[in-house]
C-alpha cells in the first residue's frame, strides 16, 4: 500500500518547494495593505477607513492586473518544455510590454475614479484622507504590474524564489518607510495615510528593480533575458499604410457647408450648433439657475458635482443639467 501511495506522492516535494515562494509572493501583496491598515490604525477611526475606503478601489484593479499576468507562466512553461527558446523569449519580451502599459492603463483608470470618492456615502473628513491615499496607490499598479510580468516569467520556467525575495524586501522598506513618513519620524513630516501610500509605491519600485536585476544577471535567465534587442520599426511601411488611411478621410465640413443650413445655426458649422438646427426641440440655451450650454459650463458642473463645499440639493441641479446637456 506504501509503494502504491509512493507513485502519487512522489512529487509532493518538489511541488511544495515551487508552491511556497508562490504562496509568500501572493501574500505579500495582501501584507503591504495589511501593514497600512495596522500603522495607520494608530492614528485614529477616520484615517483607517480612508485606507480601507482607498484599498477598495486598489484591490479591483491589481487583481485585474495580476489575472493578466498569470498567462505568462503556462506559455513560458510550455517554451521551456519544448525547449523552444525563441517563443519563450518572445512572450517573455510581449508580455513585459503588455503588462507595463496595462499597469498604466489601471493607474490612470483608478486615478480618474478618484471623485466617486464622493459619492460613497463616507463622511467628508474619510474621503480628503482617502483622496490622495488612493492617488499614489493607484500610481504604484505601474511598477507593481510590470513587476507581475518579471514574476510570471520566472515562475514560468519554475525559478519561484526571485519574486518571494522581491517581495519580502518590498515588505521590509515599506514597513521602513511607514515608520518615518505616516508619523512623521526624524527629518520627514507627519503624512498620515498619504505616508503609507508614498511607502507603497517606493517598496513597488524596489521590488521591480530587485527582480529585474535578478533576472538580466543571473545565469539561469541567460538565453532568455540577455542579449535582447530591438528592431527598429520600419516607417516606410507604416506611412505608406497612413497615407491610404487619408485618402480615404472626408472633410465633412465642406459636405455639410455645400449641403446643410440652418438659420438656428448662426453661421457656426460646429457639431453642437449643427444638431440644434436639425431638430426644432434640442437647444443647449437655458435661462435657468446653474444652467449648462457649453463644454466650459459641463467642467464647472462636474466639480462643483465632486466638490465638498457643494450640498445635496445643489449637487442634484448640477447633475440635471448635466443630464439634460448630454
Amino acid at each position: 500500500m506504501i509503494s502504491a501511495l509512493s507513485t502519487y506522492t512522489k512529487e509532493f516535494s518538489y511541488n511544495l518547494k515551487l508552491a511556497y515562494p508562490v504562496i509568500i509572493g501572493l501574500l505579500g501583496h495582501t501584507l503591504v495593505q495589511l501593514i497600512d491598515n495596522i500603522m495607520v490604525g494608530q492614528l485614529g477611526t477616520a484615517e483607517l477607513a480612508a485606507v480601507s475606503l482607498g484599498n477598495s478601489f486598489f484591490f479591483v484593479a491589481m487583481s485585474l492586473g495580476i489575472g493578466f499576468s498569470t498567462a505568462i507562466t503556462p506559455l513560458i512553461a510550455e517554451a521551456d518544455g519544448s525547449n523552444d527558446v525563441s517563443s519563450g523569449r518572445k512572450v517573455f519580451i510581449h508580455g513585459l510590454m503588455l503588462c507595463f502599459f496595462l499597469g498604466i492603463l489601471l493607474a490612470f483608470v483608478v486615478l480618474l475614479c478618484k471623485p466617486l470618492l464622493y459619492n460613497m456615502g463616507q463622511p467628508e473628513e474619510v474621503v480628503e484622507l482617502a483622496y490622495p491615499y488612493l492617488q499614489w496607490v493607484g500610481i504604484s499598479l505601474i511598477p507593481l504590474i510590470f513587476f507581475q510580468g518579471f514574476k510570471q516569467f520566472s515562475d514560468g520556467l519554475s525559478y519561484t524564489r526571485p519574486a518571494m525575495y522581491a517581495t519580502l524586501i518590498g515588505n521590509s522598506i515599506n514597513v521602513v518607510l511607514n515608520y518615518f513618513l505616516i508619523f512623521g519620524i526624524w527629518i520627514f513630516p507627519k503624512m498620515g495615510p498619504e505616508g503609507a501610500a508614498i511607502g507603497s509605491l517606493f517598496a513597488r519600485f524596489a521590488m521591480l528593480l530587485f527582480i529585474s536585476f535578478y533576472i538580466r544577471f543571473n545565469q539561469n535567465f541567460k538565453a532568455y533575458a540577455q542579449n535582447i534587442s530591438f528592431q527598429k520599426p520600419n516607417l516606410n511601411l507604416y506611412s505608406t499604410k497612413i497615407d491610404k488611411i487619408i485618402d480615404r478621410v472626408i472633410d465633412t465640413l465642406e459636405l455639410t457647408r455645400k449641403n446643410f443650413y440652418s438659420h438656428k445655426m448662426f453661421g457656426k458649422y460646429s457639431l453642437k450648433e449643427i444638431v440644434k438646427g436639425i431638430p426644432t426641440k434640442i437647444s443647449y440655451e437655458s435661462n435657468e439657475e446653474n444652467s449648462v450650454s457649453d463644454g466650459g459650463d459641463a467642467q464647472l458642473a462636474w466639480f462643483k458635482c465632486t466638490g465638498s463645499a457643494t450640498t445635496s440639493e445643489e449637487k442634484s441641479n448640477y447633475k440635471k443639467e448635466l443630464l439634460k446637456y448630454c
